[in-house]
């Protein structure tokens, strides 16, 4: 998945297979606890990326931890504001994703709406956040 140590191959074997499963109905209902697919255009190169990533969402804002971040380059592309749809339990929203890192202002917020869904979960101070701020229904896609 996205959020493991981004070794090559397997690891993309990973989030194909992953993937897979969030896309069928009674796999998604065991694995949909906590992960969501995003979907972007990568900036330089345009292709399209599809991951697995763990989540938390509270009203219209999703957030994504990027642990180990030194070993990903994924989350680059949220450096300044940038388009992604999300797709959570069978519904894909559309919003816009950006970085969040250590010593912004709105940092805690993030982390506490991360931590109020994965209280168990440990952060390193220097990996950052993916915000992304949901469109309004009307922004949904079907």
């Amino acid at each position: 998945m996205a959020s493991g140590d981004g070794s090559g191959r397997h690891t993309a074997l990973v989030d194909r297979l992953v993937l897979t499963a969030l896309r069928t109905p009674v796999l998604n209902a065991v694995l949909d606890h906590g992960l969501c697919q995003l979907r972007y255009r990568g900036r330089r190169t345009g292709r399209p990326v599809a991951l697995p990533v763990q989540y938390a969402r509270h009203g219209a804002d999703v957030v994504v931890y990027v642990g180990a971040a030194a070993g990903k380059s994924w989350w680059r592309n949220f450096a300044t504001p940038y388009p992604v749809e999300v797709e959570v339990r069978g519904e894909r929203y559309t919003g816009i994703g950006r970085l969040v890192r250590a010593g912004t202002p709105d940092r805690a917020r993030i982390s506490d709406i991360y931590r109020g869904q994965h209280p168990r979960a440990r952060f390193v101070d220097t990996d950052p956040f993916v915000h992304i701020a949901l469109r309004p229904e009307r922004g949904r896609q079907a």
